[in-house]
This record gives C-alpha cells, structure tokens and sequence, in this order.
C-alpha cells in the first residue's frame, strides 16, 4: 500500500471465540477521504469501528495510523494523535448542559480535567470555541441532555467528537433513530464542516440515500469480511450486495 494513505488496515482479524466478528480485512483510506461502510447486522461494521479506534484489541493483523503501527497504543493515546469515533447510542452524560459537555471535551483534547462544580483557571478562553461548536449544528448550551430530542443527541455527539480536533472521524450509525427530516440536516451539517477542516471520514450508515448523497466510496461487509468496495453505485450493483439488499 502506498505512503499517501492516512490508515491502512492489514489482514485485520478479531474472533471471540468461534466467531469471526473481523475476518482477514485489509484495506486503505487516503486522506480527505469520505468512506461509507454497509452491511447485514452481524457483518463486523461496529467491531471494525472499535479496532481502529483501539476500544478492542485484535486477535491478528496490523493497523498502521501516519505510517505508524498503532496496535498496541491505547484508545486515549489515538484521540490525542488524531482518531476520534462516535457511538450508534450516544454515551453522554444526562445532567450536563450542551456547555458542559463541550467544554470537557476541549480540555480532554488539551489534557485538562474539569468540574462543573468548580471554577476552571482559563475557562473563559473556552467559551469562544464552544459558542462555535454549538451553533455548528444548532445546539442551544443552556440545554440540558437529558432533555434533547434523538437528533440533537446525535449532533452534540458530533459536534463533542469535532471539538477533540480529530484528523480521522469514525461515526456509527449517525443517523439511526432520527427522522427523514433530520437525517439529511444531520449529514448535511456533519459532511460541512468536515471539508471545512479537511477530515478524513469513516461511516457505519444503513440508509442507501445517505450513503448514495454522501459518500463517493463505500465498503460493504458481511461476515466479518469486504465483500466489495468501490464507488457507491458499483458497490449497489454487486450480485452479492444486490442478493443480501434482497434486489
């Protein structure tokens, strides 16, 4: 594979057990690039997320980051060198406020710890960044979590995602759960912002409209292994994807 790649995953396997969940995957993603991954639930999408981001180890196989073998760095050590991922059900913590949350999540991203409960010692130099994420996607930093609609839970994961300033972006399902209405404002936002600031992007998505508008590239899983990948369009046409698409 060649050194212009920003990741390379190579014969990447992980089995629990007797189950292949990753299967002898190996593929490459240049930077800049935006990379829709499908398949049948079962396929290894989320599995293949969490090796990359490094919150499983694998049984078998390289993942090289920067022309770097990265297996066996921690998951805190590849946010701070730039991977970041988000979740299918948003881990967040409910009495926050959308300001509370953003603010954790730049000073992760600088090494510093915060309680809301106290004064914070150059807070104030936050601010700016957080008015920015916030009206990013429309989040009002007054709100609490627990009282945001699904869509909005979404979206302030992203955004928590986007303020720890990733050079790689993993989002899982990040329209699962919210309305037609708000899949595309959600996208349309997220892909924004991401040529703005020149992120490479991987994409666990099940709706063939998001993938289709979206993504140029998609990779289509079954069995804990590439079936096919290439562009979208070719991908649909597969004989093996249209059967599993039931087409």
């Amino acid at each position: 594979m060649s050194d212009t790649y920003l990741l390379e995953v190579r014969n990447l396997k992980k089995y629990f057990g007797g189950v292949k969940a990753v299967d002898d995957v190996t593929f490459g993603v240049s930077k800049g690039e935006r990379i829709g991954i499908a398949g049948p639930n079962g396929a290894g999408k989320t599995t293949l997320i969490n090796l990359i981001s490094g919150y499983l180890p694998p049984t078998s196989g390289k993942i090289i980051y920067e022309n770097r073998d990265i297996d066996n760095i921690s998951l805190i050590e590849r946010v701070k060198r730039g991977i970041v991922r988000s979740w299918q059900l948003p881990q967040l913590f409910e009495n926050f406020t959308v300001k509370e949350a953003l603010i954790t999540s730049i000073l992760v991203k600088r090494g510093k710890s915060y309680n809301i409960y106290k004064n914070v010692e150059g807070l104030n130099d936050l601010i700016q960044e957080v008015i920015e994420y916030a009206s990013l996607f429309n989040l009002e930093e007054t709100k609490l979590i627990h009282g945001l609609s699904e869509g909005e839970r979404k979206l302030l994961d992203i955004a928590l995602s986007l303020a720890l300033q990733p050079k790689l972006l993993l989002l899982d399902e990040p329209t699962s759960g919210v309305s037609s209405e708000e899949k595309f404002d959600i996208m349309d936002n997220v892909l924004r912002i991401i040529s703005e600031k020149n992120i490479t992007i991987i994409v666990i998505e099940h709706d063939l409209q998001i993938l289709q508008r979206y993504f140029p590239r998609l990779i289509f899983m079954s069995e804990g292994r590439i079936i096919a990948d290439g562009s979208v369009d070719s991908v649909v046409k597969d004989e093996r994807v249209r059967e599993m698409l039931g087409e």
